[in-house]
């Protein structure tokens, strides 16, 4: 389903730019990021609907941290 849906994506990017990149910027217009803490553990749900850089930065960074074995400062 992903490579047809990149497919798709690039099809419609090439036939209809301007289209396309009106979608692109109300998609990013449309951003945001919800963090809902919980009373039990003290952790939360860090959920966020980004640009798709920004989103694998934050992917990465998150990876990153955890093969360093980082901690947080107190």
């Amino acid at each position: 389903m992903g490579r047809i849906h990149t497919l798709v994506t690039t099809i419609t990017a090439d036939v209809a730019p301007e289209t396309f990149q009106d979608r692109v910027k109300a998609a990013h217009a449309g951003r945001w990021v919800s963090i809902t803490p919980s009373p039990e553990d003290g952790t939360a749900p860090l959920i966020a609907h980004l640009p798709t850089p920004q989103a694998l930065a934050c992917y990465a960074l998150d990876q990153a941290v955890k093969v360093c074995g980082a901690r947080p400062s107190r």
